[in-house]
C-alpha cells in the first residue's frame, strides 16, 4: 500500500500536466484537471487506510500547515458568504481552479508531507514533463506551426494551450532543475539537470510571455547576487550587478533594433511601456477591482468571483481595445485576486502562507532549497501581471510541501537529539 502511494504521487506529478483530450470544450484543460482530481482522491483514500495502522504517516502540524488550512477555510467562508457560491467552488470551465481543486491541491500537500515520499524522483518526474512541453513548443513555433491549433501561432503553448499557462509552469521547473544540479552528486546528472533547466528556460522565451521572462530574468539575478554574496566574492558580485545595468541600458537604447526583434520573447519584452495597451488594460481592470473591494473589504466578493465586481464596475475605456477586453474574469494580478476575492482577512491569509514558507525555510539552513526560494520569489513578480492556473498551482504546492516536509524532518531530528 505504501509503494502504491509512493508510485501513485510521482505518476500524479508526471502525468496530469501531460494529458490532453480534445473532444472536450477546453482540450487542454479539462482532462488534466480531471486526472489530477480522480489520482488525489483515489491515493488520499490509500493514505488514510495506511495511517489508521501506522501512525508514523498521519500529519504533525507545522506553522505552514496550519496557515494554509486557515487559508482554505477562511476562502470557504468568504466565498459563502460572497456573490456566487457554486462558481467559487466548481469555478469557470475555462479555468476549473475553484474551492474544488483547493481542496485537491491541499490534500496533496499533506499527503506529501505526511509519508516517506520519494522528493527526488518526484523532482525528476516534473523537470521531465517540463523538459517535454518546452521541446513540444520547439516544434510548434519552429516546424509544426498549427499541431495544437494555438489561437497565436507567434507564441508557444504546447499541451497547456495558452502560452501564459505553460510559461508559469516552466518558470518554477527552472529552478527545481537548479536544485537537482546542486544537489545530484553523479556529476552526469548534474548536467542533466542543467540541461533541462537550460531547456526550460528556451521554453519561456518562446512563450513570449512577459510577466514569466521579468520573473525568470529577475529571479535568475537575484539568485546570482546572493550566491556571490553568500560566498563573499565582492568582485563577482561586482560584475554581476555592472553587468546588469549596462546590458539594461544597452538594451533600453537598442530595443528597437531588428536584432531585438529576431529573438522570441525578448522583441515582446522590448515594446512594454506604460502606455502599452496590455499594461493600461490592466490598469483599468486593476481599478474596477479595487472599486469592487472597497465595496467588500472584510471578506470580499468570493473565490473566483472577480468578472461580477468588474461588471458592476466596469469602464468603458476597455471597449476601445476590442469586445474581447470587456471580460474579465481574473485580474491577472495574484495579490490583487486573493484580495478581491478573499478580501482583508484573505489577503492577509495568503500572505502569511508566504511569510511562513520564507520563515520555515530559514529555519532548516539547507543551503540547497535556496533555489526554491528564489523560484518562489520569481513566481510572485510574475504574479503581479498574470493569474495563476493549473499548472502554476500544482507547483506552488509542491514547492510548499517540500519545504513543510524538510521542516517536519529537521524536528523530529532534533527532538530524537534531545531524547
Amino acid at each position: 500500500m505504501l509503494k502504491t502511494l509512493k508510485f501513485g504521487l510521482i505518476l500524479l506529478v508526471f502525468l496530469s500536466p501531460l494529458v490532453y483530450w480534445g473532444s472536450t470544450m477546453y482540450p487542454y484543460l479539462t482532462l488534466k484537471v480531471v486526472i489530477f482530481q480522480s489520482l488525489v482522491e483515489i491515493l488520499f483514500a490509500i493514505w488514510l487506510t495506511l495511517i489508521i495502522f501506522h501512525k508514523e504517516y498521519r500529519p504533525k502540524w507545522t506553522p505552514l500547515s496550519i496557515i494554509l488550512l486557515l487559508l482554505i477555510t477562511l476562502l470557504f467562508i468568504s466565498s459563502f458568504f460572497g456573490a456566487d457560491f457554486h462558481r467559487s467552488f466548481w469555478s469557470a470551465q475555462s479555468r476549473l481552479t475553484g474551492l474544488f481543486l483547493l481542496l485537491h491541491l491541499t490534500a496533496l500537500f499533506f499527503m506529501l508531507t505526511a509519508a516517506p515520499v520519494s522528493w527526488r524522483m518526484i523532482w525528476w518526474a516534473g523537470l521531465a514533463v517540463s523538459v517535454a512541453s518546452s521541446v513540444l513548443s520547439f516544434v510548434e513555433k519552429f516546424f509544426i506551426t498549427d499541431i495544437f491549433h494555438s489561437n497565436d501561432p507567434s507564441r508557444a503553448s504546447a499541451l497547456f494551450g495558452n502560452p501564459t499557462f505553460l510559461a508559469g509552469y516552466l518558470l518554477m521547473n527552472v529552478f527545481v532543475g537548479l536544485m537537482i544540479a546542486y544537489t545530484e552528486k553523479d556529476k552526469r546528472l548534474k548536467i542533466l539537470a542543467l540541461i533541462c533547466s537550460a531547456i526550460s528556460v528556451f521554453g519561456i522565451f518562446l512563450t513570449q510571455t512577459m510577466g514569466d521572462i521579468g520573473g525568470l530574468i529577475i529571479g535568475l539575478f537575484l539568485l546570482a547576487v546572493y550566491f556571490a554574496y553568500y560566498w563573499s566574492y565582492k568582485k563577482t558580485l561586482l560584475g554581476i550587478v555592472a553587468f546588469a545595468v549596462l546590458f539594461g541600458s544597452a538594451f533600453l537604447l537598442t530595443k528597437n533594433n531588428s536584432f531585438w526583434q529576431n529573438i522570441p520573447g525578448v522583441s515582446r519584452i522590448a515594446t512594454i511601456s506604460l502606455s502599452s495597451s496590455n499594461l493600461q488594460n490592466r490598469f483599468i481592470a486593476w481599478e474596477s477591482g479595487w472599486e469592487a473591494f472597497k465595496e467588500r473589504p472584510l471578506l470580499g466578493w468570493g473565490w473566483e468571483n472577480f468578472n461580477i465586481g468588474f461588471n458592476k464596475y466596469y469602464n468603458p475605456k476597455l471597449l476601445g481595445s476590442g469586445p474581447s477586453e470587456t471580460y474579465w474574469d481574473k485580474p491577472h494580478n495574484v495579490f490583487l485576486e486573493y484580495l478581491y476575492n478573499g478580501g482583508i482577512v484573505g489577503f492577509l491569509a495568503f500572505l502569511s502562507v508566504l511569510a511562513v514558507f520564507f520563515y520555515q525555510w530559514r529555519k532548516l539552513k539547507d543551503f540547497s532549497l535556496i533555489f526554491l526560494v528564489f523560484g518562489m520569489m520569481a513566481y510572485l513578480i510574475q504574479g503581479l501581471v498574470v493569474f495563476d492556473t493549473f499548472g502554476v498551482y500544482l507547483m506552488l504546492f509542491l514547492y510548499l510541501a517540500f519545504i513543510d516536509w524538510n521542516y517536519k524532518r529537521v524536528i523530529a531530528n532534533n527532538a530524537n537529539d534531545i531524547k
